[in-house]
């Protein structure tokens, strides 16, 4: 401390700054921040991931030229959907982060990528694609990726941001406070998502209009009843919901063992970017087995006829038939676009929105919020 209190005044300030709230609007920037910059940042490695896959093993039929989105995540799928009937003719689109969604779209409308070079590595793919089909193919499928993946993303971080500071208010920094945080956004977000999901699947499935949503909805609540809209809810949640848990736990607990070791009262960017990636990638590995029976019920959620009764058949058994009909490699398939997805993907929205955040509670301290619009 010197002698005129310049310390004490900077210690103070930061302190004010942690106790310091940011609105509901502020929660939102900083989440869409956020998840506009994992889409941004991550779809060119995505797209340059799955063309140097794709030349070494042709996957045909899979891809749509304008609606790709993540095609890590559709080896992954490709990988975890080997015991299903073949997929010729389909293409699954699964936006980033923490949230997925699956596509269908069949016919002429498949693109095979047919181009008369080859790539010599990832920087070498960066090239050519820029080169030969322009730097915005680097971007492909961007948007739909936004449009899906925003919401979703915005909804759950901002919830699991309320819950775990009344959950701290009232009981302060307990083990259980994270996780416990982290289930009940997942949970929520989940459930309000699931009929969309379910609906945009089937839309897609049959070629169908969105403008035709409510003669969906019509159709299945009164054939099947409200429960046909959450099909594929239970695995959704048995991996979604560990996965929400295991995350915020280890992320919540490092950051606090790694603020104290350093002397520090605040996270800033480049912690939180390391400690995201090092939870995703934990949650990940926990959770496989629950995506790969996920993405077997969406892949026969999507080839299912609409006027169809859905068939449903417990998470646990879906587990149990993987393994005596595959192995416990079946369980686990996909493990490598996973964690290569996940981690930079976990890594760059957490470091993003604890920026954002800082930034509000920063801003709010020192009086500035802004004129009471956020």
């Amino acid at each position: 401390m010197t002698e005129d209190g310049t310390a004490d005044v900077e210690i103070c300030d930061r302190q004010q700054a942690n106790v310091v709230g940011i609105t509901p609007a502020q929660r939102f920037i900083a989440s869409c921040s956020g998840a506009v910059l994992t889409a941004v940042f991550a779809n060119p490695l995505d797209v340059v991931k799955v063309r140097l896959q794709k030349q070494t093993k042709p996957m045909q039929g899979i891809f749509n030229y304008d609606n790709y989105v993540t095609p890590l995540d559709v080896v992954k799928i490709r990988l975890q959907s080997q015991s299903k009937p073949s997929l010729h003719g389909r293409c699954f689109v699964v936006n980033h982060g923490l949230v997925d969604h699956i596509c269908m779209f069949c016919g002429s409308a498949f693109q095979k990528f047919e181009h008369n070079y080859r790539f010599n590595g990832t920087v070498d793919a960066f090239l050519k694609i820029s080169k030969y089909e322009g730097i915005s193919a680097l971007w492909g499928g961007l948007s739909t990726t936004l449009i899906m993946a925003v919401p979703a993303t915005i909804c759950y971080f901002t919830l699991y941001d309320m819950v775990l500071s009344e959950l701290k208010e009232k009981y302060g920094s307990q083990l259980w406070v994270p996780g416990l945080s982290g289930i009940v956004a997942r949970m929520v977000s989940a459930t309000v998502i699931s009929p969309l999901e379910m609906v945009r699947t089937k839309l897609q499935a049959k070629r169908m209009r969105y403008s035709d949503v409510y003669a969906v909805l019509k159709t299945l609540t009164q054939r099947f009843g409200w429960r046909s809209l959450f099909l594929g809810l239970g695995p959704t949640l048995l991996r979604d919901v560990p996965f929400s848990a295991i995350y915020w736990t280890n992320y919540e607990i490092m950051k606090e063992k790694v603020l104290k070791h350093l002397g520090r009262e605040e996270t800033n960017f480049t912690i939180s970017l390391i400690l995201g990636a090092i939870s995703g990638s934990c949650a990940a590995v926990c959770t496989l087995p629950f995506d790969v029976v996920k993405t077997h019920r969406q892949i026969s959620l999507g080839e299912m006829p609409l006027d169809s009764k859905p068939k449903t058949m417990s998470t646990f058994r879906s587990i149990n038939n993987l393994f005596m009909e595959h192995g416990i490699r079946s369980l686990f398939s996909g493990i490598v676009p996973r964690l290569v997805k996940v981690a930079p993907a976990c890594a760059i929205m957490i470091g993003t929105y604890e920026y954002g955040k800082l930034f509000f509670q920063r801003r709010n301290a020192n009086g500035l919020l802004w004129k009471g619009l956020i």
